[in-house]
């Protein structure tokens, strides 16, 4: 979608109306009524606020992580968010998934134990 938008102008949100034909040895077939609804420009989402460290709930085996979520248009594409997805890294440049992959998580914060 980001490709449609750069090239033909369209905005986030913006309905994209199309039609379809075929063709065959015989020729070309007519054209199909345009769509009228369900084609939206959308992008992916933004880069997130990065996650902090919730100091209240810090534990001596225990850490909780908030993060912020996002809510426009212009931070998710025009798209609804449908997971977010938390890793860390284990001090070696190796990222592991704590939550939200490949499960879907919409949660806003996480306990490392």
């Amino acid at each position: 979608m980001a490709a449609l938008i750069i090239k033909f102008g369209y905005q986030r949100g913006e309905l994209i109306l199309v039609r379809v034909r075929a063709s065959n040895s015989v020729g070309w077939g007519s054209f199909s009524s345009q769509n009228s609804a369900g084609v939206l420009t959308q992008t992916e989402p933004t880069f997130m606020s990065k996650p902090v460290l919730d100091y209240e709930e810090m534990r001596d085996t225990s850490i909780r992580i908030n993060w912020s979520p996002i809510t426009s248009d212009h931070e998710t594409g025009a798209a609804t968010i449908v997971s977010y997805s938390l890793e860390w890294d284990q001090a070696n440049g190796s990222w592991q998934s704590l939550v939200g992959n490949p499960t879907n998580n919409m949660g806003l914060t996480f306990t490392v134990t």
